[in-house]
């Protein structure tokens, strides 16, 4: 039977994993014993717990030589000791391209340029990015330049982008949330409904910050997971024409160096 993305992804973050002696073997949902997540000692205490798990975070699935001082752990994600983790991945890459005061590097200002999107040194960049304290959304990674915003949604070995389940709470959420940002938004060619919304959510939720032209969304994903290169390309012709360059898809194959050592432990 063939191996999706992620089985593959697993079984290379797994191999990676024994070659640099780390403590891999953790469980998931209480039960079985997992190569690809990490292993911490489990304490009674949530408080303590929580430390531990951070502890080996910092220590073995941030790589070697990126600075840990803005991973918190406060905003760490409840998987970021699984070695697939789209949170540690995300600030793996990001983390060297941002200084000490959150300004970007010029590597990362040319790697934006060059897709069309312009920023200065004095851009602000932030991971777990929250806009809106009613929402609650947190953005992987954000860049603010005066009015010139890039929201960016990072993906790994995800099935697909999320999607929202169709109850009464959600619901609720669409009518006196969303339907706010989608009465701004101003690149999208229909206005989606309730159903439509749910079942792109991730998407949508990214898109409708396109509010002019100095607003961008970046789609960061890998070339080789079918299923969420589909839904990326697909969800860009909901888009209007002349808002296309409003929303990037990149690929971390084409932007990772294959020297390096993100990319011998993600896409090796």
């Amino acid at each position: 039977m063939k191996k999706s993305y992620a089985e593959k992804r697993k079984e290379q973050l797994t191999t990676y994993a024994v070659k640099l002696q780390l403590p891999f073997g953790g469980h998931w949902q209480g039960k079985g014993c997992y190569p690809h997540i990490l292993k911490f000692k489990e304490s009674a205490n949530d408080t303590q717990n929580r430390k531990n798990k951070y502890k080996v975070i910092c220590e073995k699935n941030i790589i070697q030589g990126v600075s840990t001082d803005k991973f918190t752990m406060k905003e760490m994600h409840k998987y970021a000791h699984h070695l697939n983790s789209s949170q540690v991945l995300c600030y793996n890459f990001f983390r060297p391209l941002i200084t000490v005061n959150n300004s970007p590097t010029d590597e990362l200002i040319q790697l934006l340029e060059k897709r069309g999107v312009k920023i200065s040194r004095s851009a602000i960049c932030s991971f777990e990015y929250c806009p809106d304290k009613e929402e609650k959304t947190q953005f992987d990674f954000h860049i603010q330049d005066g009015d010139i915003e890039v929201f960016f949604e990072i993906k790994y070995t995800e099935y697909g982008f999320g999607k929202a389940k169709k109850d009464d709470k959600h619901k609720e959420k669409f009518v006196t949330i969303y339907e706010k940002y989608l009465n701004k938004q101003c690149c999208l060619k229909c206005k989606p409904n309730f159903d439509e919304f749910a079942n792109h959510y991730q998407l949508y939720r990214n898109t409708i910050r396109i509010t002019n032209k100095n607003k961008y969304v970046v789609l960061l994903y890998p070339k080789a997971n079918k299923k969420t290169n589909s839904e990326a390309y697909e969800f860009c012709g909901k888009v209007k024409e002349d808002y296309k360059d409003n929303i990037l898809c990149l690929c971390w194959e084409n932007i990772v160096e294959k020297d390096s050592e993100l990319y011998r432990k993600y896409f090796a």
